[in-house]
Order: C-alpha cells, then structure tokens, then sequence
C-alpha cells in the first residue's frame, strides 16, 4: 500500500513538473514613447488571445507574463490615466522564453498627434477604426541587451531601409531623425521608425 502511494504522490509531482514546464515567460519593460526614462508603473500587461491572463508591471515598468507554451499569444498593455492601450506583435511560443518584449507606449496626447500626422481614423473609444503597424528597424547592438544598454545606445535605428509588406498595403511613413512622421521620406531615418 505504501509503495502504491509513493508512486501516486511521484506520478503527481512529475505531472505538475511536465505541466509547469509548458509554460514560457514574456518578460519586458513598459515605458513612454520618446521618454524611456518614465516607467509605467502598475499598468496591467494582458493577451488578447487569452482574457484572463495578465500581469502588473513593477516599480521599474518590469512585468513577467507567464503564458502557455506552443500558443498563438499577443501581448498588449492596459497602461492606466494618460496613457493610451497598443498591442505588442503576435508571438507564437515555441519552447522558450521572450525577453526584451517592450512597451513603448505614447501618452495620450502624443497618440492623438501621430494618429493626426498620419491620417489615422480613432474610433469613439480612441483606438484606430484599423490596424495600425508602427515598428522601429533596430541596429543590431540594442539586440538582446538589457533595457540600461539599449537606452544608452538610442538612437539606435537604421537608416536607408525600406519596408514593403504582402499583401501590398499603402505605402509606409517613416519616421525622421526629429522622431516626427514624414511622409516625404523614402527610407527610415537615424531614427529607425516606420
């Protein structure tokens, strides 16, 4: 009877060894667009894909997501007063941990401004009546460096690339070195932003 409860006991904790390792973590920082240096503090991080998932960043604008593995999952922030909700890209989990997934996040009014530069429909609750796909083209030395290096290397785009997609979408609007939208440009900037 004993060794029958021994091996029941060790089958449960092997079974919640193997469910606790089909898990990964998306770790990263929330911070404000053009101001790396304010943290958002207590904004709740949540997947779109997944309601009741979420966590609150920390004192330094920290979080760490704990979401299943093998999972479609995209991540986005509930940052509070002042600040506006964006989603991060769509990640699919495959086995490993994501670190470095950060979120630059406008104020309120600096996402009313570039939404207004560049023409963006906001529906009644102030998001975008459409998809909205602002990215940075990244030099590789910010790749995989904690967010103190990754500050001190900014501006830390490319310049002279281009972006096209597929299916074709309107053309893109790159960012220029003053960090402002700008039509009139063909390629990213210093700055890196399309």
């Amino acid at each position: 009877m004993l060794l029958l409860i021994t091996v029941a006991v060790l089958l449960g904790v092997a079974a919640t060894a193997e469910a606790a390792s089909k898990t990964v973590h998306i770790r990263g920082k929330a911070y404000s667009f053009n101001h790396a240096e304010i943290h958002l503090v207590g904004a709740t991080i949540r997947v779109r894909e997944m309601p009741g998932r979420s966590a609150v960043t920390d004192a330094n604008g920290d979080y760490d997501l704990e979401v299943p593995d093998d999972a479609t999952i995209t991540p986005y922030i509930d940052p509070g007063p002042g600040f506006n909700e964006i989603d991060l890209q769509t990640f699919h989990t495959r086995g490993q941990n994501i670190r470095n997934a950060n979120f630059q996040t406008p104020a309120d009014l600096e996402y009313q401004g570039l939404a207004a530069l560049l023409g963006v429909e906001l529906g009644p609750d102030g998001r975008p009546t459409e998809c909205v796909v602002v990215t940075t083209v990244s030099a590789r030395d910010v790749r995989g460096v904690p967010f103190d290096t990754f500050v001190e290397r900014t501006p830390h785009g490319v310049a002279g690339a281009t972006a096209s997609t597929v299916p074709a979408l309107p053309g893109p609007t790159y960012f220029n070195d003053a960090v402002i939208p700008d039509p009139a440009q063909t390629e990213s900037s210093g700055d890196g932003g399309i």
